[in-house]
């Protein structure tokens, strides 16, 4: 089964995508914000990531930096 992260600090929206995915049976982990992703980065593997650019704490794009970096 394929793992994805959703990243997206709206949670109405993270919720849609998450429930969308896990009903075409991906296994789905989610992040509030692109601090998180990281951090998620670093304990798991993960075959997509679906993330917002525009976030607090760490925007979509300085994440993605950090990600690349793994």
């Amino acid at each position: 089964m394929h793992k994805v992260l959703v990243v997206d600090d709206d949670l109405v929206l993270q919720q849609s995508v998450q429930k969308a995915l896990e009903f075409h049976h991906f296994n789905v982990d989610v992040a509030n914000n692109g601090k998180e992703a990281v951090n998620a980065i670093y304990r798991d593997k993960y075959d997509l990531v679906v993330m917002d650019v525009n976030m607090p704490e760490m925007d979509g794009i300085t994440a993605l930096t950090e990600i690349k970096k793994t």
